[in-house]
């Protein structure tokens, strides 16, 4: 389904990006944070720039959620941490110039461009997480796949203020490649490359990082709102009011 059809639909219904709806959206127990997310992406607009790629695509399926997720340096030079992440199902966003497999990228960039914007799992990238076909720097197909959703926003980082930190090394883990971890098959450990700027820190360990440690993180400089449906979802994590 194209953008131009999706907002036909949305022409249907009443004052989908209005505030009541907003409200009506959080107070029901029926609707989770990621269809609020999702559905409210919609009504911030998708498109920019027509002729440039589009800055992020739309998957549905099982993924890996790495967001603020400790991680393990490893030894010798590598620039590549272990993080501690946790598998999610449902819809998830990619970040289209940090897709780490070059390849997948440039097809991506290809496919799904502000003029002619990809529909949920139909890009190049989608395809290749789903069908587990998905590889980084020529290893082994992944067995998951680190991407963005809400899961596990509320209280990790939506609804909470975060400090900026001073330049130091922080795992980057968008498409990072994961496996399963042995004892528990809700999580994943995953292989995110070490960037070295300024970051955002995490509510418990705020800045302060061990020898050897690092933190699944985001530039300091980040815009939060320019996430889909980021309004909707720090909606969604605060606490809704008493009904007398």
């Amino acid at each position: 389904v194209r953008e131009s059809e999706l907002r036909r639909m949305l022409a249907h219904l009443s004052k989908p990006c209005s505030a009541g709806w907003n409200h009506n959206m959080r107070t029901s127990s029926l609707i989770s944070i990621t269809l609020i997310a999702t559905y409210a992406s919609l009504c911030s607009g998708l498109s920019t720039n027509d002729g440039n790629p589009s800055a992020r695509v739309e998957c549905e399926g099982r993924h890996a959620v790495c967001t603020f997720a400790s991680c393990t340096n490893r030894p010798g030079g590598t620039n590549i941490a272990d993080c501690d992440c946790w598998l999610s199902s449902g819809r998830h966003t990619v970040a289209v110039a940090e897709i780490l497999n070059r390849t997948l990228q440039r097809r991506t960039e290809r496919a799904c461009t502000d003029a002619s914007p990809c529909s949920v799992n139909e890009a190049p990238i989608c395809g290749a997480i789903n069908s587990g076909q998905y590889a980084v720097d020529h290893q082994p197909p992944a067995w998951a796949v680190s991407t963005f959703s809400f899961d596990g926003a509320c209280g990790r980082f939506l609804g909470v203020a975060l400090p900026k930190c001073p330049t130091a090394r922080w795992a980057a883990c968008m498409t990072a490649a994961c496996v399963a971890d042995p004892e528990d098959p809700s999580k994943s450990s995953c292989a995110c490359p070490l960037v070295n700027s300024s970051w955002i820190g995490t509510i418990d360990q705020q800045c302060e990082l061990m020898p050897g440690q690092s933190v699944s993180s985001i530039p300091a400089d980040y815009v939060w709102n320019l996430l889909p449906g980021y309004p909707y979802a720090q909606a969604a994590c605060n606490p809704l009011p008493n009904v007398v």
